[in-house]
This record gives structure tokens, sequence and C-alpha cells, in this order.
């Protein structure tokens, strides 16, 4: 039943069609361009903290993550993430 409803669910939203963001969201992608400029993926957690720093400079309320950090990384940098998180 979940998968039928999972179905439906999707169905339901293709006949909506797509609703624009409300101006106040804003959504960061890491795309091909900023592997690019930057490397390769995954990125040291601090180039990711300068990303985050960058964005709170604009003032946002809330900044949420959605990345799985599986990679090593040295305690400078991991450090350098948990400061820009608090």
């Amino acid at each position: 039943l979940n998968v039928l409803d999972s179905r439906l669910l999707d169905y339901k939203f293709r006949l909506r069609g797509s609703k624009p963001f409300p101006r106040e969201v804003v959504f960061v992608n890491v795309g091909a361009k900023s592997i690019d400029l930057v490397g390769r993926w995954p990125w040291d957690r601090s180039i990711t903290a300068e990303l985050i720093e960058k964005v709170w400079e604009g003032g946002p309320k809330v900044v949420a993550l959605d990345i799985l950090f599986s990679e090593e990384s040295s305690p400078e940098a991991d450090l350098a993430l948990v400061s820009v998180l608090k």
C-alpha cells in the first residue's frame, strides 16, 4: 500500500503542476559549475564552512544542509564547520 500511496501522491503533484517557491525561500545547489570551480565533490568541510558563512551574510533565519559527510577530514576543517554552524 505504501508504494501505491507514493505513486498516487506523485500523480497528484503532476496533475497540479509546479508552483513557484515563496520569495523567502532560497536554495543553494552545488552543481557542475560549482564543482568545476572548486574541485571534486565531496568538498572539504572547510570549503563547506566558507559557503555557509557566505549564506549567513545574507541574513537567513534558517540554514539547512542535505549533505552526507562520509569522507575523512582534518580536525581543523571539522572545527571550521562546527564553528559556522553554531
